[in-house]
């Protein structure tokens, strides 16, 4: 599952995606963790606002990576140290990455994708919050999704938490919502009301 983040622009909510990446010290063999932020608007957050082509050239210098670039790269972890890559990269990863890029600037930008991810959340309000309006608003956007797309959370159908409240409209114990909120939503640990 992507990590939707958004930004606020000119009064408006920008849906993007956050990559993480590796980004070089200084000149070092050595890299860190870092984020690699996309938005709807083709920005792209990485020291500043970026182009593709510029992150292009930042991944052909070497200055950012998706993977430790060579036998004599180091990872640095804050507060564990410095580890070493036991692989060898392969450069067809840069334009790897600068498709998945844009391939994330055009989902973002798809009416079903961004149905589905207001559902998404929609559903975690829900969870965190088993209101009448949360339902209603939950059950508006489900059912504005195209009927092949509203399975959302599980591979079998059956098993959809999402899908069996739209059937049942049954709400779901305590233990069932910290148990969908941590499951489905990257062990988020939210107090439910």
């Amino acid at each position: 599952m992507q990590r939707y983040i958004y930004k606020y622009q000119n009064n408006k909510t920008i849906r993007g995606v956050l990559f993480r990446i590796l980004i070089k010290i200084h000149a070092s063999r050595t890299y860190q963790l870092n984020d690699l932020k996309v938005f709807a608007d083709g920005k792209i957050e990485c020291f500043g606002e970026r182009s593709i082509n510029e992150i292009r050239e930042l991944l052909i210098l070497d200055k950012i990576s998706i993977e430790l670039p060579n036998n004599g790269a180091l990872l640095y972890i804050p507060y564990l140290g410095n580890f070493n890559n036991s692989y060898v990269s392969n450069n067809d990863q840069i334009d790897f990455f600068i498709n998945i890029l844009t391939k994330t600037i055009e989902q973002l930008n798809d009416v079903i994708y961004v149905s589905k991810t207001e559902c998404y959340y929609a559903f975690k309000d829900y969870l965190i919050n088993q209101t009448e309006q949360n339902y209603i608003t939950l059950k508006n956007l489900y059912f504005k999704l195209p009927e092949k797309e509203r399975q959302l959370f599980e591979i079998v159908k059956e098993r959809d938490p999402l899908i069996k409240l739209m059937e049942t409209g049954k709400t779901f114990t305590n233990k069932e919502r910290e148990y969908f909120l941590n499951d489905y939503f990257e062990g988020e640990w939210i107090d439910i009301k």
